[in-house]
């Protein structure tokens, strides 16, 4: 951040103290009335950053470090700042209320204490701090464990027909051994020598993920309509108000660290044969960042509202009157309808996560606003730039954001995985209700299993909402 934010910051802190910083709603009004109009994007960042309860946060912090990590995605999360941009902020902020204090950092390849806090360490290539995985926002890691064909939550009955995967227990086992004694063989060296170090980082299941968002603009577009043919009838105008989507759908290991299981049936290294038998592939994919499938819509619910508490948000869903899933009682599954959970309603006013509309779910898919829908895919008429499906798929789903974006910048709308979507499945389409059993809920884009013309942005689907498959998946929205 240039000088002009941290000449701000001081001379707040100057003529009011370090407390206005730390009470937003006197920071917000102080901010209101500074005459200080070349700033006014500091002035805007300042009052992001106090109302996430930053500087509270860098003042009480015992790891700056740590406090800075966590910071930066609160401010990405909650704001929609750039990591860049957050922590910048952050830096100013800490350099003004800790008059300038700088935290050891030592390079967690080789010890070695670093110059600068967040410099890249001049003995060895390792940066200081991992990079980001680009799918999640969240250092890439090897699961615990495979959890193949583990069911999400631990209260719940199995599916019928449904068995453990066996692929890939062996390998990541003996992966999982290395990188425990690697680890107990770092704390040894750094004890023996006498020399500060840093913590080896383990990954748990709580650790509050990064949902990328994208902001789509509301708009009005001719839903069913599909350039060439094959339109979903009737074709019909809908107006959508705007709102935010994840960028790519939600990956395993977000599920993961909202959840704590693993509940998809691939590992990364397992696929589908032609004759649906498993077989073990290469090159090898990085678990974390394969969309997590396996799961009901059911369970998407129970993710979403976690998910909204975990990062400080009203939770979207209520059922007998609660947000809380754990009152909602055990996760239906199978074919038929449940009396409580199909009860499920939108709290009014809530601003947490929930899964998008039909109607958002198409609208972004065709680019929104940016672009008018002209393409047969979600971003190209040409299948294998934007969709993994049964002839490039090679049997298994692929890590999120290999292919092209459309418009929006969203990821894998086409293809990979069917997304389960808010709407229950109505005469929208033509399609005759085939199974009176139960409400069906609809589903989009088609998926690694499927033909392409699954993948149109006007195709749709409907499955139970209590069962699970592996090329069934979801994405979220906020409002």
């Amino acid at each position: 951040m240039d000088r002009g934010f941290v000449g701000v910051l001081r001379k707040i802190v100057e003529e009011r103290g370090k407390e206005v910083l730390l009470d937003s709603a006197k920071c917000r009004a102080f901010l209101a009335d500074y005459t200080g109009t070349d700033y006014k994007k500091e002035r805007r960042l300042i009052s992001f950053a106090a109302e996430s309860g930053v500087p509270k946060a860098i003042v009480e912090a015992d790891d700056l470090a740590l406090c800075r990590q966590r910071q930066i995605m609160i401010l990405g999360e909650e704001h929609f700042l750039k990591e860049e941009t957050a922590a910048a902020v952050f830096d100013a902020l800490a350099l003004v209320l800790r008059g300038g204090e700088k935290t050891k950092a030592f390079c967690k390849s080789c010890g070695r204490e670093l110059l600068e806090e967040w410099e890249r360490c001049p003995y060895c290539p390792a940066p200081a701090v991992p990079p980001a995985a680009p799918a999640s926002g969240l250092p890439p890691a090897a699961p615990p464990g495979t959890g193949a064909g583990v069911k999400p939550g631990t209260a719940t009955r199995p599916e019928p027909g449904e068995a453990a995967t066996p692929g890939g227990r062996k390998k990541n086992g003996r992966k999982a051994l290395i990188a425990a004694l690697a680890g107990v063989v770092l704390v040894l060296a750094l004890v023996l020598t006498n020399r500060p170090g840093v913590a080896p980082v383990v990954e748990v299941a709580g650790a509050v993920p990064v949902i990328e968002l994208v902001r789509v603009e509301g708009g009005s577009f001719r839903m069913g309509y599909c350039p060439g043919g094959q339109h979903e009838t009737p074709i019909r105008t809908v107006t959508v108000s705007g709102f935010y989507m994840g960028r790519f759908p939600v990956t395993q290991g977000e599920w993961y660290d909202v959840m704590g299981t693993w509940p998809g049936y691939f590992t990364g290294t397992n696929a589908r044969d032609d004759n649906r038998n498993e077989i073990t592939v290469t090159p090898a994919f990085d678990r974390r960042n394969l969309p997590v499938e396996s799961v009901s819509w059911h369970y998407a619910l129970v993710f979403s509202n976690r998910l909204s508490v975990m990062r400080g948000l009203s939770p979207a869903y209520s059922i007998g009157g609660s947000t809380n899933p754990d009152d909602w009682g055990l996760v239906p599954w199978g074919f038929w309808g449940d009396a409580v959970w199909d009860t499920a309603t939108i709290v009014p006013g809530s601003n947490g996560y929930r899964l998008p509309t039909e109607a958002q779910w198409e609208f972004a898919a065709r680019g929104g606003t940016v672009c008018r829908g002209n393409f047969v895919f979600s971003g190209s008429d040409t299948v294998g730039d934007v969709a993994w499906h049964f002839r490039n798929s090679g049997g298994r789903t692929h890590e999120v954001g290999r292919l092209r974006p459309n418009a929006l910048g969203l990821f894998d709308m086409s293809g990979n995985v069917w997304e389960w979507v808010w709407d229950q499945h109505g005469a929208y389409s033509g399609m005759a209700e085939r199974y009176p059993m139960g409400p069906l809920r609809v589903i989009r884009g088609g998926s690694w299993s499927n033909t392409p013309d699954c993948a149109r942005s006007a195709d749709r689907f409907n499955a139970f909402p209590g069962r699970s498959f592996n090329f069934l998946g979801f994405r979220v929205v906020r409002p």
